[in-house]
């Protein structure tokens, strides 16, 4: 894969329930995983992500996002809006991570 993820196809979205994201410069596109209705679990292992507009809108089994010791976050607005299984406010972020908002997450 690209470090850089678009909309991703369609066969996918309703049988992915765990994403692992491996690359040292992760960017995912506005709207990239929306509407995934079986993914579960989303976890960063890079150094830098940015997560575009919507990224993971409405995923509706999203439970938990976990990133990595010391990872850059760049986010824009509502990344994971609707996802009622996610309480953002429960993320888990590292201790020592970066994080630049340019919206809601």
């Amino acid at each position: 894969f690209s470090p850089e993820f678009k909309n991703f196809p369609i066969e996918g979205k309703d049988r992915v329930q765990l994403l692992i994201f491996k690359k040292p410069y992760t960017i995912i596109d506005d709207s990239a995983f929306a509407h995934w209705s079986k993914l579960e679990e989303v976890i960063f292992d890079c150094n830098t992500v940015e997560l575009g507009e919507y990224a993971f809108w409405d995923c509706p089994n999203l439970k938990r996002v976990v990133f990595p010791e010391k990872v850059i976050l760049k986010y824009r607005g509502f990344a994971f809006s609707d996802c009622p299984k996610l309480n953002v406010k429960k993320l888990l972020f590292p201790n020592r991570c970066g994080a630049s908002m340019l919206g809601r997450l």
